[in-house]
C-alpha cells in the first residue's frame, strides 16, 4: 500500500491543468492521410487539433477519424485490397473542439466528457490559447495512485 503522504492530491482538489497532458502539437489542416497516420504512431498519440493557415484551431483529428475513412474506403471498393483514398486533416476532421479553462475543477472536467461524449477535452489557458489535452485515461491515472 502506497505511503499517504506520496499519494496525489484528492481528486477534488484537481483542476484541468493538474490533469491535461501540456506541449500540444497540432496537425495543419492540409495534413495527409498517412502523414497523420504517422504523426498519431511516431507520438503514440490518439488526437491532435488541426490547424489552419494562420495557425487558428479548426477541428480535431483523432486516430477514430482515421479508422473510419479506411473503413469507408474498404466500403466503396468492395475487395480485401486496401485502397485508402486520398484525404486531408480538414476532410476528415470533426469540426467541433471542446475546450475547457486550466482552472475548471476536475469534477467539471468528468461532467463536460460524459455531457459532450467525448474522449479528450482541450485545455485554454486565460488568453483562450490551446495548452494542453485531458484524456479519459489521463482521469483514471489520477483515480488510481498506482505506479502503472
Amino acid at each position: 500500500m502506497p505511503n499517504p503522504s506520496s499519494l496525489p492530491p484528492l481528486f477534488s482538489e484537481l483542476t484541468a491543468a493538474n490533469l491535461m497532458a501540456p506541449n500540444l502539437v497540432s496537425l495543419p489542416h492540409h495534413t495527409s492521410f498517412p502523414e497523420a497516420l504517422a504523426f498519431f504512431i511516431d507520438r503514440n498519440v490518439t488526437v491532435s487539433p488541426v490547424v489552419g493557415d494562420r495557425g487558428e484551431p479548426v477541428g480535431v483529428l483523432s486516430v477514430t477519424d482515421l479508422l473510419i475513412h479506411v473503413r469507408a474506403s474498404l466500403a466503396h471498393d468492395g475487395t480485401d485490397v486496401v485502397r485508402v483514398e486520398p484525404a486531408t486533416a480538414a476532410k476528415l476532421m470533426t469540426p467541433t473542439i471542446f475546450a475547457i479553462g486550466a482552472d475548471t475543477p476536475a469534477s467539471e472536467v468528468v461532467q463536460d466528457m460524459l455531457r459532450s461524449k467525448v474522449h479528450h477535452l482541450f485545455v485554454n489557458d486565460d488568453a483562450g490559447k490551446m495548452v494542453g489535452v485531458i484524456s479519459a485515461c489521463d482521469l483514471l491515472r489520477r483515480l488510481c495512485p498506482c505506479d502503472a
